[in-house]
């Protein structure tokens, strides 16, 4: 059985650590040293630790001064709230001067739960990984904030985000962190799926489910969004032509932004970003939001699904053009309404217009012989079984949009 930790709790277990090895190590709170796991290094160093109370701009900022004299030292609050309430200090004060002031952005993401989204940080990512000077983490699980509590010490500025809920305990407790260094956690061809933070693990679960489908996921753990490791990505875009990211921060300016710009200059792939929307989160607990926000497994797996549309997974015998065109009227798919249809862009314009009791009279009760046109009349197998995936109205109708899109672009290649 997994066992289950909050990644704050391998902070709480590095930091006193670290305290232990260096004394120069010194930890700072702002009226959250529970939450945040200082309490343990507070027990152990009363005198090395600074409860600032609910002040963030100044808690970074003295210890900015603090850095300055020798000490290094650990920030810690929500990070709604640090980096939230204060990113100018952080920006003039440590980033602009270089300062090894170790920031710790606690309870990040939608799995704060019931606190709501005034307490759920989804944009911290996007703020701390554009300043210049500093190093950014994502622990996947509470070894790894362990670890890389450890291997921030000799680093300049840093941010590390950490999470409240108890998540999957699932990467090795020895030996040490590597900066800069993504980890391949499962090899793969098909697809590359690329995590930060606890949805590593679900890209794992996912991976192994498409498995079973023939589908060989390669699985990436990238604990440090930046410096980001260029080469571990641009491989596995070269290996497998596609790529899907997951994490729990919008997607815009996130992990998967950054991936996506590594990317865009070196090797372009089609890319699929999971996160949050473009939207603020709720309350609900902990699954109810991960859930609701697609963040699990099953919507990994529905992800990739699309992606290798995108990509492009006909059968090989089956020229890509063909799906463009109109088959022999022999082969037209014929709706119980009378309308019959011969193209797949066809198939995407009745879909939309067809009444969802003629839909599912096709899908529901006549065992989705949708999808036995698809196969019997262009021999695409793997669009044919998304299509026993994906079987909604809408989420088939945006499968063959896709499909339609590609090949179009394929055409014009």
């Amino acid at each position: 059985m997994t066992d289950m930790l909050p990644t704050r709790d391998g902070f709480g277990k590095g930091l006193v650590k670290a305290g232990q090895k260096n004394k120069n190590v010194v930890a700072l709170s702002a009226d959250l040293s529970e939450s945040t796991r200082t309490h343990w290094f507070q027990a152990k160093f009363p005198k090395r630790f600074f409860e600032i109370g609910v002040a963030e701009q100044n808690l970074v900022t003295v210890a900015a001064g603090m850095a300055h004299i020798g000490k290094i030292p650990f920030t810690t609050s929500y990070a709604t709230f640090q980096p939230g309430r204060c990113v100018e200090q952080i920006r003039t004060t440590i980033a602009y001067n270089n300062q090894p002031v170790k920031i710790v952005g606690c309870h990040a993401g939608i799995s704060v739960g019931p606190d709501g989204a005034t307490h759920q940080a989804l944009e911290d990512l996007a703020w701390m990984r554009t300043m210049p000077n500093m190093n950014v983490f994502v622990p996947a699980d509470a070894n790894e904030a362990e670890k890389i509590t450890l291997a921030s010490v000799k680093l300049g500025p840093c941010y590390i985000r950490l999470g409240r809920e108890k998540t999957p305990v699932f990467t090795e407790k020895r030996g040490a962190f590597e900066v800069g260094k993504a980890h391949v956690l499962k090899a793969g061809n098909d697809v590359t799926i690329i995590g930060c933070g606890p949805q590593v693990f679900e890209a794992m679960q996912a991976a192994k489910s498409l498995e079973k489908k023939n589908i060989k996921a390669r699985v990436i753990n990238l604990p440090t969004i930046k410096p980001i490791d260029k080469k571990t990505l641009v491989k596995a875009a070269k290996d497998t032509g596609v790529v899907v990211t997951i994490e729990e921060h919008q997607t815009l300016g996130g992990m998967g932004s950054a991936v996506a710009e590594v990317l865009s200059e070196h090797y372009p792939v089609p890319i699929l970003r999971m996160g949050i929307q473009d939207c603020f989160g709720e309350s609900g607990t902990p699954d109810e939001l991960l859930t609701k926000f697609g963040l699990r497994a099953i919507d990994v797996e529905k992800a990739v699904h699309k992606a290798i549309v995108l990509r492009g997974g006909g059968s090989q015998h089956t020229d890509v053009r063909d799906g463009l065109g109109k088959v022999h009227q022999d082969l037209a798919f014929k709706f119980s309404s009378g309308h019959r249809v011969r193209s797949i862009p066809e198939m995407v314009g009745a879909l939309e217009r067809v009444p969802h009791e003629v839909f599912s009279h096709h899908v529901n009760q006549e065992k989705n012989d949708i999808k036995q046109w698809v196969q019997e009349a262009y021999g695409d197998e793997t669009l044919a079984h998304l299509l026993t995936v994906h079987t909604t109205k809408e989420e088939m109708t945006e499968i063959l949009k896709m499909r339609v899109e590609y090949l179009e672009r394929k055409a014009g290649w």
